[in-house]
């Protein structure tokens, strides 16, 4: 993918914690997804037994 403006923020602390990096480099082989869910669904834990 090319650089966008608005994934700096996410692109640099994701470079600076898994590569050791300022920026991402650039392959050409990757991309980012945005996931927007429908629903989000969640599990109450404290009704289970003890």
């Amino acid at each position: 993918g090319e650089p966008h403006p608005e994934l700096d923020a996410a692109e640099r602390l994701f470079a600076a914690k898994n590569f050791g990096l300022d920026a991402m480099p650039y392959d050409g082989r990757h991309a980012w997804l945005r996931l927007t869910p429908e629903t989000v669904v969640s599990w109450d834990f404290r009704k289970l037994p003890r």
